[in-house]
């Protein structure tokens, strides 16, 4: 089949029994060492890509008979990929349906230096999508219930087979591959701040329970209930595997929850600052009160914007000290 950008896929007819044989009884050491091989890889997509590992690696057991294909023994490449990556390739005699009968040809596949270099590119044509529609497979991208992917990828037209969701349905729960779905990111930085901003994006984005991807971190209240809205950010971190960072907003002194950093805009940080102020109070001749103040500002600097252009802003809280009172 064609997937666009000028690429083709070949899905090898390999039938379901001979994938899920033997699973009743357990996974095979052979079958467990193949998973263990890919595994690692395909949570690595996950996080990259959105694409959940449970479809990743059911797939490339449906795709490859567990590895055991000559296209994926010679060329690394799990998913029947046609054409040549970075100038590698591998030509092979393979079967591919009509949607009448299997027609046997030859054909030229590209050749990877290793596993995850086949899953990733095999992940970009779903990120990216055919020319013509390039949100085709926007059903699989960051969806979470794999049976809801499976039928999701089903739907497109990927497979001319009109049992390959089915098929990757049987394989995840036989072989529970749903286990690998798992997978958390970690806090590599985690720093309090004081800044505010507004809430900018509308639709199709969350405030989460805890920094996405994280242990724990679920979509607490889209963000159309904030979209327009200044708010207080008191804490930022970034995770692995990101190079966005997540914001902790509150308002009105309650907390909201957690926002990705490119979902506020007109982005500023808030400074305390105590310079000094020398105030003399007393009253004049009608008997009201006067303050003479003499503020010393040279401690006093703007802070730095996040975005170059996002209008300059500076917030000084500013204490009396040092303030005499005189009685006339």
């Amino acid at each position: 089949m064609t997937i666009g950008l000028g690429i083709t896929i070949t899905l090898f007819a390999v039938p379901i029994h001979s994938q899920a044989a033997g699973l009743e009884d357990g996974l095979t050491s052979k079958q467990e060492k193949f998973i263990n091989e890919i595994a690692p890889h395909a949570q690595k997509v996950q996080k990259e890509h959105g694409i959940l590992a449970s479809i990743t690696i059911s797939q490339a057991i449906l795709e490859s008979n567990w590895g055991e294909s000559k296209l994926a023994k010679d060329g690394n490449n799990l998913f029947g990929i046609k054409g040549s990556y970075q100038g590698a390739s591998i030509k092979l005699p393979t079967k591919e349906h009509n949607g009448v009968v299997w027609v046997g040809t030859d054909a030229v596949f590209r050749a990877y230096p290793g596993w995850y270099e086949s899953m990733n590119d095999h992940a970009l044509l779903f990120v990216k999508g055919p020319s013509w529609n390039p949100h085709l497979y926007g059903g699989l991208i960051k969806e979470y219930d794999f049976e809801k992917a499976a039928i999701a990828l089903g739907k497109t037209g990927y497979s001319s087979d009109p049992e390959y969701a089915a098929k990757l349905i049987e394989l995840i729960k036989k072989a529970n591959l749903n286990k690998y779905d798992t997978v958390y990111s970690e806090r590599v930085s985690d720093k309090a701040i004081k800044a505010a901003g507004e809430v900018a994006v509308k639709d199709n984005c969350y405030v989460w329970s805890a920094p996405g991807g994280t242990k724990g971190a679920k979509p607490i209240v889209s963000t159309t209930k904030y979209f327009g809205r200044q708010v207080s950010i008191n804490q930022e971190v970034k995770v692995t595997d990101s190079n966005i960072s997540w914001y902790h907003i509150h308002q009105n002194g309650g907390s909201i929850g957690w926002i990705e950093s490119t979902s506020i805009k007109d982005f500023y940080q808030l400074e305390d600052y105590a310079p000094t102020v020398d105030a003399l109070l007393k009253t004049d001749d009608n008997n009201r009160l006067v303050i003479n103040m003499d503020i010393d500002t040279s401690e006093l600097h703007k802070t730095k914007l996040a975005k170059a252009d996002t209008k300059e802003k500076t917030a000084f809280n500013l204490p009396l000290l040092n303030v005499q009172s005189i009685v006339w």
